[in-house]
């Protein structure tokens, strides 16, 4: 799922008033990206604002499965540290602190002695100089949660695909040599 998709994801949850004071903050190229893709939600049929009935936290992500934030939290904090840092590879070092400060993660040492030295202390330094909020925070989580069933799909597609060569290449190699025993 692209960022314009989570943003409009969480935008569509906003009551209306809400939603149309953030639209306004955006860059108008943003903006009609987002948009658009809050139209397609609502042609799908996702409720927004109040009228979606979701507790607080509890967005339904399209995407996600529709984990409440309970099961994205969850899903976060049993994560293996090598899929944190394949799941947050690519993000800044705010975004990584924002997730940081959110919960004292199991995984939270060892995920930053897997950073570079220069991202480990920007990191460090964003998550002693910083705040929390509790919907920006939820929607991080869900959104690392997504990641990670992502992250442990391709581990799985991958772990398939190896044994499925192995399992191949066994029986090439043992095709031959039944055939000569046949032969003889």
């Amino acid at each position: 799922m692209t960022g314009y998709r989570y943003a409009a994801a969480a935008l569509n949850d906003l009551h209306d008033d809400d939603r149309a004071w953030m639209l306004a903050a955006l860059p108008p190229d943003d903006r009609a990206v987002i948009v658009g893709h809050l139209e397609e939600l609502k042609a799908l049929g996702f409720s927004t604002g109040d009228a979606a009935g979701n507790a607080v936290g509890e967005t339904a992500i399209p995407g996600g499965a529709g984990a409440s934030a309970r099961d994205a939290r969850a899903c976060v904090w049993n994560a293996a540290a090598r899929d944190v840092v394949r799941g947050l590879e690519h993000e800044p070092a705010a975004l990584i602190a924002h997730l940081l400060r959110i919960a004292n993660w199991p995984w939270s040492d060892a995920f930053l002695q897997s950073l570079e030295p220069i991202q480990r202390e920007r990191v460090s330094t964003l998550v002693a100089n910083g705040s929390t909020a509790p919907a920006r925070d939820a929607f991080l989580v869900e959104a690392l949660a997504d990641s990670l069933r992502d992250v442990r799909r391709t581990a799985a597609d991958a772990e398939v695909d190896s044994l499925r060569s192995r399992l191949v290449g066994g029986v090439r190699r043992l095709v031959p040599m039944f055939l000569r025993r046949s032969a003889v």
